[in-house]
C-alpha cells in the first residue's frame, strides 16, 4: 500500500495546515503517526486510545523542510477526508495533489483539552468541536465508522446501562 512520504506543511492566515504532496486514494495511508505517548491530552496531541495520546516528537522542519510529525499541522474539519485508523491517518475520500488534508478531530478524541470554534464551512459543520462524549446520538451515529472503536466502547457501557 502506497504512503505519502512528504506531505507539506503550509501556512496561511491564522496558522499551518497539511497537504497532499500527491493525490491519494480512499482506504491508502496518509501518513503515521508518530509521538511520544502520554496519559492526557494537550492542545497538540492526539488520542490514539481511551487513556493514550500521541504528542509530536518534534514541530520543527528538518534541513530539507520536511516535518518529522507533519500531523500536527492536520485541521479539523466536519466534512474530513481522513480519519484516524491506529496510528495512521487513512484517506476516506479521494485526495488530489495540493488537497488540504483533515480530519475530524471528534472521531478521536473523546474530550479535547481545548475545545474551539469551528470554521470548515462545511455545510454539515457542528461549529463547537469539544470531543465525541460531548455529542449527541444522532451525532455520534452519523460519524458512524469514521469513529475510532475506543470511544464506541467506552460509550457501550453507558448505553446499556440505561436501558435497563
Amino acid at each position: 500500500m502506497k504512503v505519502i512520504q512528504k506531505l507539506q506543511v503550509g501556512s496561511r492566515v491564522g496558522g499551518h495546515f497539511v497537504f497532499a504532496t500527491e493525490s491519494v486514494e480512499v482506504g491508502q495511508v496518509v501518513c503515521y503517526l508518530r509521538g511520544e505517548i502520554a496519559g492526557e491530552p494537550s492542545r497538540f496531541s492526539i488520542q490514539v486510545g481511551m487513556h493514550t495520546h500521541l504528542v509530536p516528537d518534534i514541530d520543527v522542519p528538518d534541513s530539507d523542510g520536511h516535518y518529522v510529525c507533519p500531523w500536527i499541522y492536520t485541521n479539523h474539519s466536519c466534512a474530513p477526508n481522513t480519519r484516524v485508523l491506529g496510528r495512521e491517518l487513512v484517506a476516506i475520500k479521494p485526495i488530489s495533489t495540493g488537497d488540504e488534508v483533515t480530519f475530524d478531530y471528534e472521531t478521536s478524541e473523546w474530550d479535547m483539552a481545548e475545545p474551539f470554534q469551528c470554521l470548515c464551512g462545511s455545510p454539515d459543520c457542528r461549529k463547537e468541536i469539544r470531543g465525541y462524549k460531548h455529542l449527541t446520538d444522532s451525532t455520534r451515529r452519523l460519524l458512524g465508522p469514521d469513529v475510532c472503536a475506543y470511544l464506541i466502547e467506552e460509550v457501550a457501557p453507558a448505553e446499556a446501562g440505561s436501558t435497563q
